[in-house]
């Protein structure tokens, strides 16, 4: 039954102009990698020191834990590439966050709170002065030690001043005790002397006894144990070396207890307990209160032999765990709680002959253990439990129960990983760069109505992958990987579809031909051997949808082309035959597959182009049965455009043949043209076979569009115009013909559509020929035409004329919002909905997928139309019910709203419309004769 359609735009004179969709991204490749390190917890943020866009490691980032996502919160622009080539010291002060640069000449003090404007710097250090420690004293100062001498800071340029009586090397080590700064400081000759700074005083710290000064060898060890300040130092002659305690009032120490050979101690329990020698040089744990009766040896008839300064001691959980040498052994860790009955061996051994003790994570109680080497780590939690774990989480910010810390993957390059102390594994906590891209291309469908695409990342390479519906998420089918079929990946190019399997045609020389069906099993790498190659000028023949038939160059001694085929059944390669030929150049890729036999070109050894044809054997590989003239004024290049009216269609110096396989006669198609001294015409290498006619654009005149009902009768001319280019697209949607044509493949300056019964067009675009917003692949959905624009992030929408256009903007769900600068590269349908490709910058070239359901593009009855309406409907305007009266039994009426959303289904004649706002909605009835569209006013 034939109908009659007009468009829902003219019928409501309202045209919809604008539209908002939803579109998840699907992310398959996850590099670069944001590239973090130095991490520092801040609120609900983590801030961390990263690169900028060129790999300039000069921008503070954050994380925000709300958001879940990072940001930049402000690059530094100075004169050196690499500003926190050394630790930025962050520092936590008065609510802001506090860190140096390393900068040319001056290295400087900055600020930050997360902001871009609360990040700034405070001060500028002299010239050649070099950060070595910055640490937040109780919330309550901020001291930098430098090259120069050591720093304090209030938070604020004013406050930020050298202490003047210290202007020498600072030892390893300072503490804070009761608003005093205690530190080491290099004398003028080279030893260093115990001192503390309070305000606007700078004092040594003098021997209670004698006043004299006290001295330490290299690290300034002291503590807070209790309301003492504890710390190990000698006095000039070294007649009193051991623990000190200082007094704030009368700035002097006491001593307290003998030691030698100090390495270091961990409070523990109101305790110091710390590790030195006894009077006889004799190493040993010892425990103290800060006083001297309560100062004791915990090692006694333990068996120690040694400690090294190399030998950490740390705190976890009630207890310390150290590795004390026993019998020069040193694999066995020990405990203690400060008790001699409390100081004994664990039954944790170390398979490694001098482990140490790397770190700690006090809030999950969990240290980092390591061997001698360095390459091996473990965890010891607080029951003592040994973990391996495959990174040591450096630089990592600790959470209950987690770690996040950057570590670096195959799959995800350096980003953010956390690793969970409850499962014991490491998994991705944030993804915060991943621009590359996985560049998917090469959609197909295949006949299990499955997509079939390639797509690459750092963790696969380029390989296949499908998509099930628009409910699933892109899977990868096979892995070409190291192991495999093929070293990494497959090669990159476009799919050509023989039956069920897809065949990668490679843009660039290889000598893998990768194929699949969808299927794991059936995804195949053939290898070729010796010099032969396949690229992007070698034919790809589909024979009977079997086979295979592809050409290579071959540059052995001679040169020839090579005629191969390949079952979709098999991974065997069958050559063919032979041909000569006078180079690398063998022709275009267009085959036709005409009455059993793929028919292809090849360049012969006399630089001339050929057509060939095989039927899959040898014998029957052969030159085709048939020649066309040459003019001898251009370069004899026959094109195969298509078969038609059981004809090849053939363009060939400009002009139009056909060749019938029955009769082997050659024959041209003389077009019309309004200008009759130039008969030869260029004819786009696409033209489309559409519901049994034959569309074709040729350069006749100025451009002319064509349809053939067959090639016996003269075509009709649809549209001409001057703005006609060499490149063309048709394609069908609703009951219309598209036609967009333009200087290169899918980038179009002119956009048409057709009207195959009255023969008749609309106009819908035409640019200003600047090649900057040009059209671009077209997909039809529910009968509406979309299309891209170069250079654009947004869709657009027609039902065939200008004024119809919809501007289709996208809002993403999953990923941030388009961007001005982000790109829609391709677009094309599956399973119903819309798909497309961008690059944007934060994800590269991806596949993204519309979840809105598209309107739909409806006949309906017109008053006046020449058509006889088989239903009525009453009352019409309604307020709440509506009756349909149809000749035919009805099986099912859909709703739809204004914009062509489909809103209800019903199995009814009698429809309740009382709940749906007033307004114009399209009611479409099913029947088993017929299909009607009634406008409906809800009023």
């Amino acid at each position: 039954m034939k109908y009659f359609f007009t468009f829902l735009i003219s019928l409501f004179s309202i045209p919809l102009f604008s539209q908002n969709v939803n579109a998840d991204v699907f992310e398959i490749n996850y590099q670069t990698g944001i590239n973090g390190k130095n991490l520092f917890k801040y609120k609900d943020k983590i801030i961390f020191t990263g690169d900028n866009i060129n790999g300039k490691d000069n921008v503070i980032w954050a994380y925000d834990f709300s958001t879940k996502k990072s940001f930049p919160v402000k690059e530094i622009v100075t004169g050196w590439s690499s500003l926190f080539s050394s630790s930025p010291w962050f520092s936590e002060l008065n609510d802001k966050v506090y860190f140096t640069i390393v900068n040319s000449p001056n290295n400087e003090l900055w600020t930050t709170d997360a902001t871009t404007n609360g990040t700034y710097r405070v001060f500028e250090f002299p010239q050649d002065t070099s950060v070595f420690e910055m640490k937040s004293c109780d919330n309550n100062i901020l001291y930098i030690k430098t090259s120069k001498g050591l720093y304090v800071s209030d938070g604020t340029t004013a406050g930020t001043k050298i202490i003047p009586e210290i202007k020498s090397e600072i030892a390893p080590g300072i503490e804070y005790h009761k608003n005093h700064l205690v530190f080491a400081a290099k004398n003028p000759n080279f030893s260093n002397e115990m001192w503390a700074s309070v305000g606007n005083e700078t004092f040594r710290i003098l021997d209670a006894e004698t006043n004299g000064i006290l001295y330490i060898y290299h690290d300034a060890y002291g503590y807070n144990v209790g309301d003492k300040f504890i710390f190990y130092a000698m006095n000039a002659n070294s007649s009193k070396e051991g623990l000190w305690s200082f007094d704030i009032n009368s700035k002097k120490a006491t001593f307290i207890y003998p030691a030698k050979n100090f390495t270091g101690g961990v409070l523990l329990n109101d305790k110091l307990v710390y590790k030195a020698s006894n009077s006889q040089s004799t190493d040993n744990l010892w425990a103290t209160d800060g006083t001297s009766q309560n100062t004791i040896s915990l090692n006694t008839q333990k068996g120690f032999t040694s400690f090294s300064v190399h030998d950490i001691m740390m705190k976890n959980g009630n207890y310390a765990y150290f590795f004390p040498h026993i019998n020069n052994y040193s694999n066995r860790l020990w405990r203690t709680d400060g008790t001699l009955q409390g100081t004994s061996a664990t039954d944790v051994l170390v398979d490694n002959y001098a482990p140490n003790i790397d770190k700690s994570f006090p809030l999950n109680k969990n240290l980092v253990i390591r061997n001698a080497t360095y390459n091996k780590h473990w965890l010891l939690d607080e029951s003592e439990n040994l973990i391996p774990i495959t990174d040591k989480m450096d630089d990592g910010v600790e959470e209950a129960g987690k770690v996040i810390f950057p570590f670096t993957n195959r799959k995800y390059g350096r980003e953010f990983f956390q690793y969970s102390f409850n499962s014991q594994s490491i998994v991705l906590f944030h993804d915060g760069k991943h621009s590359s891209g996985s560049n998917p291309k090469s959609f197909n469908i295949n006949s299990d109505n499955k997509l079939i695409f390639t797509a690459g990342n750092a963790e696969n390479g380029n390989e296949f992958y499908s998509l099930e519906d628009k409910n699933s998420q892109p899977q990868l089918i096979k892995d070409f990987d190291y192991n495999g079929d093929f070293s990494y990946g497959i090669p990159n190019g476009t799919l050509f579809k023989v039956g069920n399997y897809y065949y990668q045609k490679p843009t660039s020389y290889t000598k893998t031909l990768a194929k699949t069906d969808g299927t794991f099993e059936n995804t195949k790498a053939l290898v070729l051997t010796g010099n032969d190659n396949i690229d992007e000028s070698s034919s790809f023949g589909n024979l009977k949808d079997n086979t295979l038939i592809f050409t290579t160059y071959s540059s052995d001694v001679g040169r020839t082309i090579k005629v191969w085929k390949t079952e979709n059944s098999g991974t065997e390669l069958s050559l063919l035959k032979e041909l000569p030929t006078s180079g690398t150049r063998y022709g275009f890729t267009q085959t036709i597959l005409y009455n059993g036999f793929v028919y292809f070109m090849a360049e012969n050894a006399d630089n001339k182009l050929e057509v060939w044809r095989t039927d899959g054997t040898t014998e029957n590989t052969t030159l085709a049965p048939f020649t066309i003239p040459d003019t001898g004024n251009n370069n004899n290049i026959p094109v195969l455009l298509t078969v038609f009216d059981n004809k090849i269609l053939i363009n060939k110096d400009y002009r139009l043949w056909t060749y019938d396989g029955l009769t082997n006669a050659v024959k041209e198609i003389i077009l019309p043209t309004d200008t009759p001294f130039f008969t030869q015409i260029n004819v786009s290498i696409k033209p489309e076979v559409i519901d049994g006619k034959l569309y074709l654009l040729s350069q006749n005149g100025y451009g002319t569009v064509y349809k053939f009902d067959d090639f016996q009768n003269p075509p009709v001319a649809l549209v001409s115009d001057n703005r006609m280019s060499y490149v063309s697209e048709f394609q069908k949607c609703g009951n219309q013909i598209y036609f967009a044509t333009g200087p290169f493949e899918n980038r179009y300056n002119a956009f048409w559509s057709l009207n195959p019964e009255s023969n008749t067009n609309n106009l819908i675009f035409m640019n200003d020929y600047s090649n900057t917003n040009r059209v671009k692949d077209l997909a039809c959905v529910n009968n509406y035409m979309y299309y891209l624009r170069e250079n654009s992030n947004k869709l657009f929408r027609t039902s065939g004329t200008a004024q119809s256009i919809t501007t289709v903007d996208v809002t993403m769900d999953n990923a941030e919002q388009l961007a001005a600068t982000d790109s829609i590269d391709d677009m094309f349908l599956f399973d119903g909905h819309l798909y497309f490709v961008a690059t944007t910058a934060e994800s590269g070239s991806e596949l993204f997928h519309i979840k809105t359901d598209l309107p739909t593009f409806l006949s309906t009855d017109n008053i006046g139309s020449v058509r006889h309406s088989n239903v009525t409907v009453s009352p019409n305007p309604t307020a709440d019910h509506l009756k349909i009266y149809s000749k035919s039994k009805i099986n099912k009426v859909e709703m739809y709203d204004y914009s062509g959303v489909k809103i209800g289904e019903y199995q009814s004649d009698n429809l309740d419309l009382g709940k749906l706002s007033k307004g114009v909605y399209l009611i479409k009835i099913y029947t088993n004769d017929f299909i009607e569209t009634k406008k409906v006013i809800k009023k």
